[in-house]
């Protein structure tokens, strides 16, 4: 991610289709030169994109890049009710350091409806340079959700923290 956000590296260094055979996968990043997101729920790999429209576009398949990604193979979830005062990613993250504190990272999935959330699709535009984690978000689509239920999937770890809530 580093060489991605503060290198400008947009080269794919992980092919999605070497990890398809994978029993019970999921993960999580950016497609290549960040022009979407790649999500694996359980073996099955979603591809959101930004059209000419700047509506979000979903398609399955394996046959994609990433310039880096994060997956795991969980066989079996751990369910543990999340409290109703977790709203932000602030929010999350203090909750599952206060409760699930460890120096092994794990995945973690959350499933549910949701009253309204904000989710983001990356569309950096052709030739851009990235100098900087801001300029790896130009041309960011944020995408607003309203009643709606979702499947979250994210890697959670207290020894690989970035800053993930400072502004654009």
């Amino acid at each position: 991610m580093r060489n991605v956000m503060m290198k400008g590296d947009l080269c794919s260094a992980i092919y999605l289709d070497t990890i398809r055979n994978r029993s019970h996968l999921f993960g999580i990043g950016p497609n290549e030169n960040l022009q979407g997101e790649i999500l694996i729920i359980d073996g099955t790999a979603y591809r959101s994109s930004i059209d000419t429209n700047q509506k979000i576009k979903i398609e399955k398949g394996f046959n994609l890049k990433a310039p880096f990604f994060v997956y795991a193979n969980v066989q079996r979830w751990h369910e543990h009710a999340l409290p109703d005062t977790v709203k932000t990613l602030e929010q999350l993250d203090s909750y599952l350091t206060n409760v699930f504190a460890s120096t092994t990272p794990f995945a973690f999935k959350l499933t549910g409806k949701v009253n309204q959330a904000n989710i983001h699709v990356v569309n950096l535009p052709t030739g851009t340079q990235i100098k900087s984690s801001n300029d790896a978000h130009l041309g960011q689509v944020d995408v607003s959700l309203t009643d709606v239920d979702v499947v979250m999937i994210g890697f959670f770890s207290t020894q690989h923290k970035r800053s993930i809530y400072s502004p654009r």
